[in-house]
């Protein structure tokens, strides 16, 4: 997948504070209708690599002092 884009990045930080795919999508700024976004917001959390980023990015920000 290579490196992450904002959005990908938006919706890892997102999903971390909330815990919400559905709403992460949306607030990262991904358009969609229907059932759309929780169809899309499921696949991009198959992405390990989106979990990391916004969980490595979590712990560093943890730890500033």
């Amino acid at each position: 997948m290579g490196e992450l884009n904002i959005k990908q990045k938006r919706f890892a930080d997102y999903y971390i504070e909330t815990g919400n795919a559905t709403a992460s999508y949306l607030r990262a700024g991904y358009e969609a209708e229907g059932n759309a976004a929780e169809v899309n917001a499921s696949r991009l959390l198959r992405f390990w690599s989106i979990l990391r980023s916004g969980m490595k990015n979590w712990m560093l920000n943890s730890l500033r002092i």
